[in-house]
């Protein structure tokens, strides 16, 4: 038996495959000097523009409110401590200031889609997070896969411990994101987050740390 979600995956293929996809003449770019790189952008853009059927929402008119949200969305990662919402707290903001309850999950995949915040599922669950500035995400991975430049007391010997056995402490994972998490109570959240929906970042705790974590 075919479930639902498979079914209806299925029925979005044959439609693509009906569509007709017309193939545009060849464009030659060059990586060095750049040349042929406006050339290109005009192509795709003509080829966006033309094939409606494959790219419906391109050039699509977006009502004022829907605007309006995107842009008080942009700006609550400099309202917030931590650019960080659960997928509640954020559906929840967006609806209390502008409504729109019936757009919100369109509004949060056109702003996923575009780059300026990322919407990230726990597997095995429904629960989502979004990182509304997902830059600051990509610094807090950075910090945790560029350990020859971090310094700091009793880095040295964190580092050789997780290089050697794969655990990590967690005054080094504080350490780490000193710059990004400044508050005790935001930085366990963020560490919680990235564990939970990344798989990312399992400290070396007793069962006592823990469950001091997780209070």
């Amino acid at each position: 038996m075919v479930s639902p979600a498979l079914s209806y995956r299925l029925k979005v293929y044959n439609a693509f495959l009906e569509n007709t996809i017309r193939i545009e003449a060849c464009q030659p770019v060059s990586s060095l000097t750049y040349e042929g790189i406006p050339q290109l952008n005009r192509t795709i853009q003509r080829c966006l523009l033309a094939q409606k059927a494959i790219f419906p929402n391109v050039d699509r008119a977006l009502p004022t409110l829907w605007i309006d949200a995107n842009r008080y969305i942009e700006s609550l990662a400099d309202q917030l401590p931590i650019p960080l919402l659960s997928w509640k707290n954020f559906t929840n903001v967006i609806i209390e200031k502008h409504g729109l309850s019936n757009l919100i999950d369109d509004i949060a995949t056109s702003l996923a889609n575009e780059g300026k915040i990322l919407i990230v599922g726990q597997l095995g669950t429904s629960d989502r997070v979004v990182f509304l500035r997902p830059l600051w995400l990509a610094d807090l991975l950075t910090a945790l896969f560029h350990l020859d430049y971090h310094s700091g007391s009793n880095s040295h010997s964190y580092i050789k411990e997780c290089r050697q056995s794969g655990r990590l402490h967690s005054d080094l994972l504080r350490s780490l994101w000193s710059n990004l998490v400044h508050k005790k109570e935001d930085f366990q959240s963020v560490w919680l987050t990235v564990m939970r929906f990344l798989s990312l970042a399992y400290p070396k705790m007793n069962k006592k740390q823990w469950r001091v974590l997780l209070d």
